[in-house]
């Protein structure tokens, strides 16, 4: 069994069978010859496999200057024999084409190589015409797949505005069709894979989102994740500003500067687990850093989903009781009393509740010594709780309180929020961030400031869960 190229590909596939025939297909620029490059690439640096790159498309010292770009030497592979690039890209009579193909179509079957790589099929139509090319199309899926048993990759391009693959008979004796697209994701670029046929493959996720950065990789589904529980340690800030918590965000906005206000927007089918990767570490980089925290959670969260978080991320009872409040309705029936960190209200009127937040928060302020306090609300609770305007007016006052005392206020909005609602939280920000959904895997992106699309992930191996972002480009 040979690879993909791509390790979730891999998985969604079942590997890639000797002696199988794959379309990739797309538009022009979709990253078909980086595909079917790393496949080979892969195949003969993991396996051992020898193959042969047969291009209509860029002249060697193209071809190999841009792979080794991308991490790929395929130069030292040549030298170990693992890999040999038949270049036909340079100005060739048509009329001798077709006997430079069968010569290079006898020479793989001769030296037993493992994977053939054609980029691409759409260019001998064009050189050779239909009638032709049919005929060599016949000659490549018999003799070279079928009989020789040589798996191959052939490079199909895509007229845009159409699916059509091109001679309309390689896509039924194909083993398995690949069809890569570009598309507008939240105004900004995305890129889709599609599988369309998977011969004898019960493919779970046929459409999946992709990105060329660094070469080609799949975004699989987001999973869930476990981790154990790791102490995050503080994490120094741009210049002027906080750390978000999360390094590689830190790389892409510089942080949240003194005074902000967040607007961490969460679309649809963004679980609590995926969202509150991007609110914990930035509240225990507080805690971790000596400061304070505060937080008016949102609907769905209580208490002590708060402590389990901080858990996650090595908070302990002293550090709670020290440096956190969580300002939560008083429980109808309570068993115990509360906790030091947990600030108990009425949940009726807001100005008697916001008087006890700020009873709260200049506590906290002199226990800490510091000025600064990370102050969290989720806006959906405090909507159903007490009202529209009464959200409105707590915005307006954490964010006046914010700008003149530093530190930073974060406020989330979830699903189901008033659309108008939204759109305030976003116009008091000075950051907005929307985390979405697509082809299940988790992205998340710049409003304010502007950025492209990022795939997240996670990384456990600190103890805590830690995103980390990968450019969709």
């Amino acid at each position: 069994m040979l690879s993909y190229g791509d390790p979730y590909l891999d998985e969604l596939l079942g590997g890639l069978r000797r002696g199988s025939l794959v379309l990739i297909a797309g538009n022009p620029g979709t990253g078909k010859t980086i595909l079917s490059a790393q496949c080979a690439h892969r195949n003969a640096v993991e396996r051992g496999a020898k193959a042969m790159y047969v291009s209509m498309a860029e002249p060697r010292e193209v071809f190999m200057g841009y792979m080794r770009g991308l991490g790929m030497d395929f130069e030292g592979l040549e030298s170990m024999g693992l890999f040999r690039y038949l270049d036909l890209a340079s100005p060739i009579d048509p009329s001798f084409m077709e006997g430079l193909l069968q010569e290079a179509l006898k020479e793989a079957i001769s030296t037993r190589v493992d994977l053939l790589v054609i980029d691409s099929l759409s260019a001998i139509l064009q050189l050779l015409g239909r009638g032709k090319a049919r005929s060599l199309v016949h000659t490549l899926f018999t003799r070279v797949v079928r009989a020789a048993g040589i798996t191959t990759v052939a490079v199909v391009e895509v007229p845009r505005g159409t699916r059509r693959l091109g001679l309309g008979v390689e896509e039924f004796v194909a083993d398995v069709v690949l069809l890569l697209t570009r598309r507008e994701i939240e105004a900004r670029l995305g890129r889709e894979l599609e599988v369309v046929k998977a011969r004898g493959v019960e493919v779970k996720h046929p459409r999946l989102l992709y990105t060329l950065h660094g070469g080609f990789k799949a975004l699989p589904p987001m999973r869930r994740w476990r981790a154990e529980g790791g102490r995050l340690q503080p994490i120094e800030g741009p210049s002027g500003a906080y750390s978000t918590g999360v390094e590689d965000l830190d790389a892409v906005i510089g942080g949240y500067p003194r005074g902000a206000v967040v607007h961490l927007e969460v679309g649809d089918n963004v679980d609590a687990q995926q969202y509150h990767v991007f609110v914990a570490p930035l509240l225990a980089s507080f805690v971790a850093s000596g400061r304070g925290v505060i937080m008016m959670p949102g609907a769905g969260v209580d208490a002590g989903t708060v402590r389990r978080l901080g858990g996650l991320y090595g908070l302990a009872d002293e550090d709670f009781n020290l440096r956190v409040r969580v300002v939560q309705p008083r429980p109808l029936k309570a068993k115990l009393g509360p906790p030091p960190w947990l600030v108990e209200v009425e949940g009726r009127s807001l100005d008697d509740d916001y008087d006890a937040w700020l009873r709260a928060l200049r506590g906290l302020q002199e226990s800490t010594r510091r000025v600064e306090v990370a102050a969290y609300v989720g806006a959906d609770g405090v909507y159903q709780l007490y009202g529209e305007e009464p959200l409105y007016r707590l915005l307006s006052l954490e964010a006046l309180r914010t700008r003149s005392e530093g530190g930073l206020l974060m406020v989330v909005t979830k699903p189901g929020l008033d659309g108008r609602a939204v759109r305030t939280v976003s116009n008091v920000s000075d950051v907005h961030l929307k985390l979405v959904r697509r082809r299940g895997a988790l992205l998340i992106y710049g409003v304010k400031p502007r950025t492209e699309l990022y795939a997240v992930s996670i990384d456990t191996s600190r103890g805590y869960p830690a995103p980390r972002l990968t450019p969709i480009v």
